[in-house]
């Protein structure tokens, strides 16, 4: 657990602090939020016949998708070993669309290692991660489906 901790703050400190990586995950933000912008005029039929909605939802897309493209093979070639490794693809993928919570992979990463070390069963570490997921998005305790313990 903790030496994925530590993979996953030495690639975050990387992305926080080189400046190609900072650009490039700066023009995937901005062109998502452009695209969501854009999104609900795009898809109304009402707005169908505006050719120039249309051709900024697409460029915006493919300036997003070969940002996208660039982050990846920055990565990669920074960070050879974690990004070639089945069991982070997870991991590297919530890294690389900026979707990584943290807090909930450090709770995730702790379930498991309770499990391989026959503190809890499967099904108490998987409802342990539901009841975090529960606590820190203020959701209601029933909101997701346990498993049976």
């Amino acid at each position: 657990m903790v030496d994925i901790l530590k993979e996953v703050d030495i690639i975050l400190a990387f992305i926080q602090n080189d400046g190609d990586a900072q650009q490039l995950r700066g023009d995937m933000i901005e062109n998502e939020k452009q695209m969501r912008r854009l999104y609900p005029y795009v898809s109304d039929e009402k707005f169908s016949d505006q050719l120039e909605l249309h051709a900024q939802m697409n460029e915006c897309s493919e300036i997003y998708r070969k940002a996208r493209e660039s982050f990846d093979t920055l990565l990669r070639t920074k960070f050879p070993d974690f990004t070639s490794q089945d069991k982070y693809k997870t991991i590297y993928s919530n890294i690389l669309d900026n979707t990584l919570n943290y807090e909930v992979l450090k709770n995730v990463l702790r379930q498991v290692d309770n499990w391989k070390k026959g503190h809890v069963t499967y099904a108490q570490g998987f409802n342990r991660g539901l009841d975090f997921i529960t606590r820190k998005s203020h959701l209601p305790k029933d909101f997701f489906n346990r498993m049976d313990e």
